[in-house]
């Protein structure tokens, strides 16, 4: 989040700021008693998902940007 503190002074309004991983292999939609059923998700996946979790949290209450996702 620091990261995008500096990143939001550099770019000019209207400029592009792009992520990625910000889905985390689709593991942030499962809850985390839900592991076992995705088991065959990395585990590196579950130890870091609530930090995108709460990264796409802090984008998505930043009311000096509009956020979208798009599957490349």
């Amino acid at each position: 989040m620091k990261y995008h503190e500096k990143v939001i002074k550099l770019v000019k309004i209207g400029g592009i700021i792009a992520y990625d991983n910000t889905l985390w292999l689709g593991s942030i939609a499962y809850k985390q008693d839900e592991y076992e059923k995705h088991s065959e998700m990395p585990e590196s996946v579950w130890r870091n998902r609530d930090y995108v979790i709460q990264f796409n949290s802090f984008l998505a209450s930043n009311p000096q940007i509009e956020s979208s996702l798009l599957s490349i």
